[in-house]
């Protein structure tokens, strides 16, 4: 479900009071699953990127910025239909 389906404008708003951006989006290449490459939001890249350290030997890469939670939300989803990745059917987490 799309966060902007999910939630209302308001709720959103209240959502970037809440966990205020920017918001990162990234790719981590040689990831340990089928698709061999994770891309997922953050808004603290350090701690995020340390822990994808342990599981892959490539460095994340930053692929959007933004302080704007729905356009983080929708960017991240994009990118992953454009590289041929499965949409996220789960809730949307923020990290």
């Amino acid at each position: 479900m799309e966060l902007s389906e999910k939630y209302t404008v308001k709720k959103i708003k209240e959502l970037e009071l809440l966990y205020p951006g920017p918001y990162f989006i990234y790719r981590v290449d040689n990831y340990p699953n089928k698709h061999g490459v994770h891309i997922g939001c953050t808004r603290d890249p350090k701690t995020r990127f340390k822990a994808h350290s342990r599981k892959s030997s490539s460095l994340p890469i930053i692929l959007f910025e933004t302080i704007d939670l729905l356009q983080a939300a929708e960017k991240e989803r994009e990118i992953k239909g454009d590289k041929g990745r499965y949409r996220d059917s789960r809730s949307y987490r923020l990290y």
